[in-house]
């Protein structure tokens, strides 16, 4: 499973950066809710790319940059045997990585007040409406090849059908449906 992973975050990763190379779009990622496997033992999940870290340890070509220095600092680098070069790449290497780890240290801070968990919040209940939604159609689109008379208790139908029941004191249970129809049921009679 592992290695699969790995596998696609590298097909992902070429294809990503060949893209951004090329100046395209990249594709929106696909939602999990509406992804259907041909088999039940088929599992969907997400892979995550970071496609400039892929890019910092995939793509070792360099790039020439020219820089206008006084002559007076070449006489002087010169002189001292300093590589201006080596110390500029040095230099963007450093702020990138620093970059980097201010981004993590960031989400590290997000997550640990809650906050990403707040911001991530709305994509879940979305995809559990999608779920919701889809698992109804279903039922739906098999009642139209079954009876219009239910003969036997159907539990999925009164999970996905009903949002909640109340049961009162008195004796009466009131049940409040998906479509905001409520039923008012009184034991004993």
């Amino acid at each position: 499973m592992a290695d699969s992973i790995e596998m696609a975050r590298d097909a992902i990763g070429i294809m990503g950066i060949d893209m951004e190379d090329d100046h395209k779009k990249l594709p929106v990622p696909s939602d999990l809710a509406t992804m259907k496997t041909g088999n039940l033992t088929d599992i969907v999940t997400l892979v995550d790319v970071d496609f400039a870290e892929y890019r910092r340890k995939n793509d070792l070509r360099t790039v020439r940059k020219n820089c206008t220095i006084p002559s007076w600092l070449n006489f002087e680098a010169e002189k001292a045997g300093v590589n201006f070069l080596t110390g500029i790449a040095n230099r963007a290497e450093t702020r990138t990585e620093n970059i980097r780890k201010v981004n993590r240290n960031t989400r590290r801070a997000l997550i640990s007040k809650g906050i990403l968990a707040r911001l991530e919040r709305p994509n879940a209940e979305k995809a559990d409406r999608i779920n919701r939604k889809r698992e109804l159609q279903g039922f739906i689109d098999s009642l139209h090849s079954c009876p219009l008379v239910l003969d036997t208790w159907d539990e999925k139908l009164w999970t996905l059908l009903v949002v909640k029941g109340i049961v009162h004191r008195g004796g009466s249970i009131v049940f409040e449906f998906n479509n905001g129809v409520r039923i008012i049921s009184v034991l004993g009679k």
